[in-house]
């Protein structure tokens, strides 16, 4: 942040030739940071979820928004992330009990395409997969339209399409608010 700052106040007319990777570096730092206020405001305010369209594990196309008039949990998470794996087993009881009111979207991060499609098969998540796609740019990086800082991370979106709650880490907590909810 502090870096764009003093960059922002910089007169553009320095931005000669050798500053070319400065300049480039600069707007990319300032849409990174954009994306990232743009997220939390969205969260802190529970907005409306940043909608997304990628492909899933079996080749469709998946829209976020496809989901509305379903509780909706965003489960960011990966393969290589013991917490995340540890908490499979309970997310697929929770899956089970309300998957008529309820949709998972898991989606993996930081993961080679091979170790996430061995753990969603070996694993049975039955729930929407998709994988983060690398080299997303800032405007259409999930992660960061979410604000993701730590693994696994779950964001709860109403029926609506508007943010509910986030749950950072594997907590007792977030299973009760999905019973909460669910009745």
């Amino acid at each position: 942040n502090q870096v764009v700052k003093h960059l922002g106040a910089l007169d553009s007319s320095l931005f000669t030739e050798e500053w070319n990777e400065v300049n480039t570096f600069y707007e990319r730092a300032k849409t990174i940071n954009d994306v990232r206020e743009k997220a939390r405001k969205m969260i802190d305010n529970k907005e409306m979820a940043f909608d997304f369209t990628q492909t899933d594990i079996n080749g469709n196309e998946f829209t976020l928004s496809s989901l509305r008039g379903k509780w909706v949990v965003l489960d960011f998470w990966g393969s290589w992330c013991g917490p995340c794996m540890r908490g499979v087993p309970m997310m697929k009881k929770y899956y089970n009990r309300y998957r008529n009111k309820m949709e998972i979207v898991g989606i993996a991060c930081s993961d080679k395409e091979a170790q996430w499609r061995k753990a969603v098969e070996k694993n049975e998540m039955t729930w929407t997969n998709i994988i983060h796609p690398d080299g997303a740019g800032p405007a259409k990086s999930i992660k960061m339209n979410y604000a993701i800082s730590g693994f696994p991370t779950k964001i709860i979106i109403t029926p609506e399409g508007r943010i509910h709650k986030v749950f950072i880490g594997e907590s007792e907590d977030f299973y009760k608010e999905i019973d909460e909810i669910m009745r």
